[in-house]
């Protein structure tokens, strides 16, 4: 009986990653991850940045449709009601009066706009003591006045460096300010009513704060906001500013003045 083959040898070849390269794969993927997260955050806050300047535009046109209408600026919002509250969101007061506060949230509910920025957070406003009540004529001083330019509060000045120019003079004036705190938000408030820590805000930043009993100062000691002069580098607030000479022209066109 002849003897029976030899069992055939099978050899299988090994399919797949080792687990020493599957962690170098995973390493990799890893790294190539993380690079891109930068710059897929500074791509989204330039589209929020974006977004909000557009929504400062909307605002503009809204606060020149309520000067035409009204003959004055809102007052501010109280920042620190909650989204619960019905009166939240609505100028205090708004019936001409003199406002409750000159440095608040912005009165959307007013003015029928967005509530927050793209970054979730209420917008700050300010707004000159007496842009805020019925305007005339003489809200807009000539240079020669010198007794209307001496009274207080008649503008909201804003400043391109730190520490501020001390002479008024070498200030921008304008009758209101919306300012959005930018994406870090230091110093912004949210719907429920409270502010976000403002302890790492810039020293420029800082000027922006919407903080309780925050004034505009007076012709002879102003206190401004801000203008980042290298938006992103020192600054990253986000703002638009209402021209005194804008808010007159809105008057006239609407008849409320000569």
């Amino acid at each position: 009986m002849p003897p029976c083959p030899a069992p055939a040898r099978c050899e299988c070849s090994q399919a797949g990653f080792s687990l020493v390269e599957m962690t170098i794969a995973l390493a990799v993927l890893g790294m190539v991850l993380t690079s891109l997260i930068g710059p897929l955050q500074q791509f989204k806050d330039h589209q929020r940045q974006r977004d909000t300047r557009e929504a400062l535009a909307s605002i503009r046109q809204a606060l020149l449709g309520f000067v035409m209408s009204q003959g004055r600026l809102p007052c501010p919002a109280d920042p620190a009601k909650p989204i619960s509250l019905a009166s939240a969101g609505l100028a205090e007061p708004d019936d001409g009066s003199a406002c409750l506060r000159q440095v608040g949230s912005l009165p959307w509910k007013t003015l029928g706009v967005s509530s927050t920025d793209a970054w979730f957070r209420r917008y700050t406003y300010a707004v000159a003591a007496r842009y805020s009540q019925a305007i005339t004529v003489l809200a807009y001083p000539l240079p020669s006045s010198a007794s209307e330019l001496a009274a207080p509060a008649w503008y909201v000045y804003l400043s391109a460096q730190t520490p501020p120019p001390a002479n008024p003079a070498q200030l921008d004036r304008v009758a209101a300010l919306v300012v959005s705190h930018g994406a870090n938000g230091h110093g912004a408030w949210h719907h429920d009513g409270v502010q976000q820590d403002s302890a790492q805000a810039s020293s420029q930043e800082q000027l922006n704060l919407a903080s309780t009993g925050r004034t505009l100062g007076s012709n002879a000691s102003p206190l401004p906001f801000y203008l980042p002069a290298r938006p992103g580098a020192d600054s990253d607030d986000v703002q638009d500013s209402l021209p005194a000479p804008l808010v007159l022209h809105a008057l006239v066109s609407a008849g409320r003045l000569p």
